[in-house]
């Protein structure tokens, strides 16, 4: 019997890995931000530290706006 640590070191209720419910922390040690739908290293929540203003287009931009 195998047993694995349901991992949530920033404290935002989402695990750093997969636990089974299909979801995992795209940034485990930052508690504002969990999902990162396109995958450029800004997260989704607009409420966030260094909030995506385009969550659904790959950008690096971190001038005006984080994620264009």
């Amino acid at each position: 019997y195998i047993w694995f640590a349901d991992l949530d070191p920033d404290d935002d209720g989402w695990n750093t890995s997969d636990q089974g419910d299909g979801r995992q922390d795209a940034f485990p040690d930052e508690g504002t931000q969990w999902n990162d739908t396109d995958g450029d290293g800004f997260g989704d929540n607009a409420s966030g530290f260094e909030p995506d203003a385009c969550p659904l287009d790959f950008g690096t931009s971190t001038d005006d706006v984080f994620g264009c």
